[in-house]
């Protein structure tokens, strides 16, 4: 789980939080993919503007 976090993170801070939605979308297991984006995005966003 960490690598898909690190993942998003990095590709919400390069290309956009949008992008990185999209992206864990694709990746996600079916049946899970709305609930696995939401919660990515919860752990990840505070983080994407830190720096």
């Amino acid at each position: 789980m960490a690598s898909q976090y690190l993942a998003a993170w990095m590709i919400a801070k390069l290309a956009g939080e949008k992008e990185a939605e999209s992206a864990m979308h694709y990746v996600a297991a079916v049946g899970e993919k709305e609930s696995a984006v939401s919660h990515s995005m919860s752990v990840i966003k505070p983080y994407i503007h830190a720096l």
